[in-house]
């Protein structure tokens, strides 16, 4: 009788393993939270070389403008674009 007992348990515990995941969700699918997702970078300062993040408008070290930049990907930008040539993100005042 044990035997059963426990063979019926381990199968109930094998079908819960594998269904559980589906019925929540895949955890790979999820995408990390804002304070866990990493940062991508904006690229470098001209002058110091110090590595600038996407929303730095001034470089924090040496106070150099960072220039434009895609809010997406963070490309530098010459200004003129009306999508970003690294992304295909649309740039604000594009027509």
């Amino acid at each position: 009788m044990l035997p059963i007992i426990i063979f019926l348990l381990m199968a109930g515990l094998t079908v819960f393993m594998l269904v559980y995941p589906l019925w929540q969700g895949s955890s790979a699918a999820r995408p990390l939270p804002a304070a866990a997702a990493p940062r991508a970078s904006a690229g470098k300062c001209a002058t110091c070389g110090r590595a600038l993040e996407p929303d730095e408008r001034f470089c924090p070290q040496c106070g150099t403008p960072a220039g434009l930049r895609c809010p997406q990907c963070g490309r530098a930008l010459a200004g003129d674009e009306r999508f970003c040539p690294g992304c295909g993100t649309k740039l604000e005042g594009s027509r």
